[in-house]
């Protein structure tokens, strides 16, 4: 069985065309394995081109149609794998391979006795002894110093190859200079040494430029237009295969006598300047062009695309000039300061465990500082102080404390009024606050030594931190800040209460706060009730404050009764079953209104479909200060989720500090860091010698004996 195809419309090296060939083969190996009932245990591709072989075991950066065709055949290679039949490939000479026949043609009295039907005749021997099964293809081939080998290739290259630095030089008015002190170096160190004079007159008509230039360090305004002309005709000389692509015809195209394509405009009789009439042509797909686009570029001061379009066309033409100029503005590294898109934040994961499970009130927190508030001292002088908000992850219940300030000291002092009042946690969670975090150093070290309670002993405080500047990963607890500023705010105004006032309100917000209902009223049905928060933590407690006190003696006398045995069961376990309905409904409304709750995105505006990786070159947004002050940093690791997706990273800024930031706060820049290029990439890249042929008079006296 053979299967071929036609060669490709578009020019390509041989060596492509044997990757195809190679890509062809293990699809027809894969197609036969599928189709055929038969048990394969391995497959031998044969190929008579070591450079394919070579790139198929390389681990290198490869250009990217060489890079696609090998991922494909890697992929194929690895499916056979998986259905265990072993893929081997091998090198066979073009005098061995029956496959060149198939192109090549054989006459008819050769058909039936041919290497066609039967194979070359290695096959019949052990696969060890079959020729060149020793070469080893992950090393790359050393080049010979001798003898170049002649390759048959059909040319998809320059024709021309400049010895002036159009790829090492980025910027265009360098290029232009460089340009000048090389021909100002060749007039002074070897022209004006020169004593014949025919050769001084070839070598002033093959270089122009060398007459114009002065033996000055300066460079004067007809040396840099010369410059440029040079430019242009070199541009053009490596450009040959691209001019003969472009419809030249259709831009009414022609050649100057100083070698310029120029392309007129119907502006002719216009009031425009003369290079606007009749601008210069320049290939799209030359470094040059790219260079001088973004000089205009730099020059309107970083302007967009139709700016950079409009200036550009006063002087040259450029066919297909939108596109070009699209795609070398996307490269600005300026631009993408302002321009880029941050990383596409992932949908909202799941509702941790800690949100959606039974446990005791306040057995899992969240904690957050809000203020400053005032309120007058015995003094009445004007005071600050701040509210330490704590809620329960699973029943929403809220305990407020009031800080004299920010410290640690004060922070730890809020935490241990709250665990004599509600026990001590299991698990916290906070944002990157200075006082949190000390003060978490403070409590770890301080529950190392000796127990906080009988209770910590066993069972320590797990102290959890968001992500530094993504205040929706602790929406449970800022939501709770909201409703309390407006209670605050609505009941007090502008008045500042003394600070026994304001210390009792405080509390009678706490109080509000926790008789909230959790779930919609149910209106149908009486028996039902709404839960919430205080439900967990007192069941069956009554909050509401009365102005009377006509049952104070029915209380006094419910003090003293002698409470016998039975009744105190009765109430131990109606305060149990009260608290199981609660959990019940819990779990059946509360629940079931978390999950009808369907936004599964943060805002954010549009993002850019790059994936976060490594040693990736970011802006790190910060909203302190402008976007053009935007520090940058290093990604250095990525952070997964439960879920497997990645919403946070740790950067390192550029003084070495490392922090973590959520991936939509970083606006990637499509640059790898230096980190990148290792030693070993240094060694594979290889650096072509031009060796200096030897002069035609040291030839002729080395052959005279």
């Amino acid at each position: 069985m053979a299967k071929s195809r036609l060669n490709p419309m578009k020019e390509m090296t041989m060596p492509r065309l044997e990757l195809l060939a190679t890509l062809i083969s293990v699809r027809l190996a894969r197609f036969m394995q599928t189709q055929i009932d038969l048990k394969i245990s391995a497959v031998h591709i044969f190929s008579d081109s070591q450079i394919v072989l070579h790139w198929l075991h390389s681990n290198k950066s490869l250009p990217l149609f060489v890079s696609n065709k090998v991922k494909l055949i890697r992929a194929i290679l690895d499916r056979l794998a998986k259905d265990k039949i072993t893929p081997k490939l091998h090198y066979v000479q073009s005098s061995d391979n029956p496959a060149d026949y198939a192109t090549r043609g054989i006459s008819p009295d050769d058909a039936n006795s041919h290497k066609w039907w039967h194979g070359p005749k290695f096959l019949s021997l052990n696969p060890n002894d079959w020729p060149f099964a020793k070469l080893d293809f992950t090393v790359a081939p050393e080049a010979s110093s001798g003898v170049q080998a002649n390759a048959s290739v059909i040319r998809d290259g320059p024709s021309h190859i400049s010895l002036l630095p159009f790829v090492r030089i980025n910027q265009y008015w360098k290029l232009v200079r460089c340009v000048v002190y090389i021909f100002k170096f060749l007039k002074i160190r070897i022209l004006l040494r020169l004593k014949s004079f025919p050769l001084k007159e070839r070598l002033s008509s093959a270089l122009p430029l060398v007459k114009v230039c002065t033996p000055t360090s300066d460079v004067s305004v007809p040396e840099f237009s010369a410059a440029e002309l040079f430019l242009l005709k070199e541009h053009y000389r490596e450009s040959t295969n691209d001019l003969r692509e472009l419809p030249l015809h259709k831009f009414n195209a022609k050649y100057t006598a100083d070698g310029i394509i120029k392309c007129p405009t119907p502006l002719r009789n216009a009031d425009v300047t003369k290079q606007a009439k009749s601008p210069t042509m320049l290939v799209p797909k030359h470094a040059l062009t790219k260079m001088i686009i973004f000089h205009y570029h730099k020059r309107l001061l970083h302007s967009g695309v139709q700016s950079t379009i409009a200036a550009l066309k006063e002087s040259y033409f450029i066919p297909r000039i939108k596109s070009v100029v699209t795609k070398v503005l996307r490269k600005c590294i300026i631009c993408k300061r302002f321009n880029a898109l941050a990383y596409r934040y992932p949908d909202m994961p799941s509702l941790p465990e800690s949100r959606v499970t039974r446990c005791r009130p306040f057995q899992k927190i969240g904690l957050d500082y809000l203020g400053p508030l005032h309120y007058r001292d015995n003094t009445g002088a004007i005071c600050k102080c701040w509210i330490c908000l704590i809620t329960c992850m699973a029943t929403r219940g809220i305990h407020l404390e009031v800080v004299m300030n920010c410290t640690t000291i004060e922070f730890l002092m809020a935490l241990r009024r709250f665990i004599a009042r509600r026990g001590v946690p299991d698990l916290m969670l906070s944002d990157n606050s200075t006082t949190f975090t000390s003060a978490s150093e403070h409590l770890a070290e301080f529950c190392t030594k000796k127990p906080v309670t009988d209770f910590s002993v066993n069972q320590k405080i797990v102290w959890k931190f968001i992500t530094p500047l993504s205040p929706w990963k602790g929406g449970f607890y800022e939501r709770l800040v909201g409703l309390f500023k407006n209670a605050f705010h609505k009941t007090v105004g502008r008045s500042i209460l003394p600070f026994n006032q304001f210390l009792t309100l405080i509390v009678e917000i706490e109080s509000i706060m926790n008789c909230r209902p959790l779930t919609a009223t149910h209106s149908t049905d009486s028996e039902l009730r709404t839960i919430r928060p205080i439900d967990f933590i007192s069941p069956d407690v009554d909050l509401d404050l009365t102005d009377s006190v006509d049952n104070m003696n029915d209380l006094y006398a419910l003090n003293n009764l002698s409470l016998q045995k039975q009744r105190l069961l009765e109430w131990h376990n109606q305060t149990v079953s009260t608290l199981n309905y609660f959990w019940k409904l819990w779990h059946s409304d509360y629940l079931a209104a978390l999950a009808d709750r369907r936004t599964n995105r943060i805002r954010q505006k549009r993002s850019t479909p790059l994936q976060p990786k490594n040693n990736d070159v970011v802006i790190v947004a910060d909203e302190a200060i402008p976007r053009g002050q935007w520090p940058l940093g290093i990604l250095t690791s990525t952070h997964q989720d439960a879920d497997g997706y990645v919403r946070s990273a740790t950067i390192r800024t550029p003084r070495g500090k490392e922090v973590k930031r959520s991936i939509n706060h970083l606006y990637p820049l499509e640059l790898n860091s230096v980190e990148n290029y290792s030693k070993e990439n240094a060694k594979n890249i290889v650096v072509e010698e031009r060796i200096q042929p030897a002069r035609a008079c040291k030839t002729k006296s080395s052959s005279n004996p």
